[in-house]
């Protein structure tokens, strides 16, 4: 079966996706991406890749304006082409951050009668339309309507598919996580090495440093922690992004001492997510829910890619807060802080959390979606 993927970009956390996917039975993949976003974090990972790729020239289209910034879509004009030259049994496509290029695939899908799958997270809860990314709708939405499947990254994608009018036995959930098998790997290799952490109650947030994050709530509610109580605390932020001086600049302004901006980690990254002791993400993302679960870190979080409200729940492996503020970050963080055994106590709940929810489950109904249309041609 000949399965051709179209994805913005190679992104270093999917690739372990597609490489288990090549090696399918009976599986013939080939994944279709488009240039690096320059001066975005949209860029691709750098191979080779254990599975056949194809990077198209494109042109970076704004679909959107938001809180981010603008939602870049690539146009890559050979994508028809693409798909005339390997000519598919299905389509797997990225959803609506690849909705020009994807639009090319479903002229080409309806034209010769492939099937088509739509994978994306659906919609984000709550979060309004922009006036363009509404206009954009009237081509993403009849892609989506006439989908042969789709897979959600959640039940609150799921609920949004259902709501476009797709039928239950076309939607397929596959909680989105990262590379369990990898991260598994990762951690015991550190075990029996020296513990680096930073003090007695350690906060963690991995992630792009963009308004979006809201990283600068983070550090208003730790600095009010870290001067209500005498135990040592630490707020370890990793990732790099536009928003970065202004966040230095805004942790020197609350004068809270013991924040430490790491940058981007890549190697590495497991020994901070084991010296830390709750890991929070007060805005938008989802990745790394499960990377915090998998270390057996509980999360702190709000409104994200839908995952979330999946993976973690309130009071058991940490707490989903849809209205989270600075007053209420602020309170779960001091009461963690001030209840250690209740933290044990989630920590030890983290990991479980994930059973039938990691990398390989998420493979397991990638492929049962693409082989309930593929059998039916």
């Amino acid at each position: 079966m000949r399965v051709a993927i179209f994805y913005r970009v190679l992104q270093d956390w999917r690739v372990p996706v597609f490489e288990r996917l090549s090696n399918l039975p009976d599986w013939d993949v080939k994944v279709f991406h488009a240039c690096d976003f320059k001066g975005t974090k949209v860029v691709n990972a750098r191979g080779p890749f254990a599975f056949p790729a194809k990077q198209m020239w494109s042109l970076p289209i704004k679909l959107a304006t938001g809180k981010g910034g603008d939602a870049l879509v690539p146009f890559s004009p050979s994508v028809f082409a693409e798909l005339v030259k390997f000519r598919p049994d299905v389509i797997v496509c990225e959803g609506a951050s690849n909705a020009l290029n994807n639009l090319l695939a479903f002229a080409f899908a309806k034209l010769f009668r492939v099937p088509m799958v739509q994978w994306g997270l659906g919609r984000i809860r709550g979060r309004a339309k922009s006036p363009l990314r509404a206009f954009a709708d009237l081509l993403i939405l009849p892609m989506e309507r006439n989908a042969d499947a789709v897979i959600s990254y959640s039940k609150t994608g799921a609920e949004y598919f259902r709501e476009v009018g797709l039928d239950d036995k076309k939607i397929f959930i596959a909680t989105n996580v990262v590379d369990t098998e990898q991260r598994l790997r990762s951690i015991r290799a550190e075990e029996g090495r020296d513990s680096a952490r930073l003090a007695d109650f350690n906060v963690l947030f991995v992630g792009a440093l963009e308004p979006a994050k809201r990283v600068d709530l983070l550090i208003r509610a730790f600095a009010r922690l870290r001067a209500s109580g005498s135990r040592t605390t630490s707020l370890t932020i990793v990732g790099n992004g536009a928003a970065r001086r202004d966040l230095e600049n805004l942790a020197t302004e609350v004068g809270a001492e013991g924040i430490y901006f790491r940058g981007k980690v890549i190697d590495g990254v497991s020994r901070i997510f084991l010296d830390s002791d709750v890991f929070v993400l007060p805005g938008l993302g989802g990745l790394a829910v499960s990377d915090a679960l998998i270390h057996g870190v509980p999360v702190i979080c709000t409104i994200g890619d839908g995952c979330e409200a999946d993976l973690i729940a309130s009071d058991v492996n940490g707490y989903f807060e849809p209205d989270l503020d600075e007053e209420l970050l602020f309170a779960r963080l001091l009461f963690l802080y001030q209840n250690p055994d209740e933290l044990s106590r989630m920590k030890s709940n983290t990991v479980a959390s994930l059973k039938g929810k990691d990398v390989n489950a998420y493979v397991e109904t990638i492929r049962r979606a693409v082989e309930s249309v593929a059998v039916k041609r």
